[in-house]
This record gives C-alpha cells, sequence and structure tokens, in this order.
C-alpha cells in the first residue's frame, strides 16, 4: 500500500505509472477543487489517501484553508483571515452567487 505522501509526490510527478493527471503541485491539486462540499471532500480523500475520515478531512481542510469554520464571523482573527481571501472565501460567494 502507498502511503498519503507517495500519493502526493506522485500527484505532482510526470509519470506512466501515476493514476493521478500531473498537477504541479498538492497546492494545485486542491484548487481544482476547491467547489467540493465537505461531503464530496472526504469520498475524494478517501479514494485517494488512506488513513481519512470525515474528521480528519475536514480538520485538515480548514487548517489549511480550503473550508471555512476555523473560526466563527464573530472572531477578530475571522476578518483578518478573511482580508486575505483564503480559498473558502471564493467557494462562499460562489454558493451565494448560485453558481455552485
Amino acid at each position: 500500500m502507498q502511503s498519503n505522501s507517495k500519493t502526493i509526490i506522485h500527484m505532482t510527478e510526470s509519470s506512466n505509472h501515476c493514476k493521478y493527471i500531473k498537477h504541479i503541485s498538492f497546492k494545485k491539486w486542491l484548487a481544482k477543487h476547491l467547489h467540493l462540499t465537505l461531503i464530496e471532500w472526504t469520498k475524494l480523500f478517501k479514494k485517494t489517501f488512506r488513513f481519512t475520515e470525515p474528521k480528519i478531512t475536514k480538520e485538515f481542510l480548514m487548517s489549511s484553508g480550503y473550508l471555512s469554520g476555523a473560526h466563527n464571523k464573530n472572531c477578530e482573527v475571522y476578518n483578518l483571515i478573511k482580508k486575505d481571501n483564503p480559498p473558502w472565501l471564493f467557494n462562499l460567494k460562489s454558493k451565494q452567487l448560485g453558481k455552485l
């Protein structure tokens, strides 16, 4: 079996044996899937990585800025992070515009 770190390395390498499209970086692979819901993210992570479950997926995506929820709207840090246009903000704006 392949480890999660090897899966990420394979995502960024050009290889005929790699089942993933070359994404240049793990960050770009995440960005490609930005429109997903937590349920869809969880399915993708279960399909792609080992040792994932809904809570692990959610915590990883929140801590890396791909899902909102790390801070509530009344928190000072929330407003500071929002000014930096984190990836989850794009997802919220798209949903508000009805694009997703």
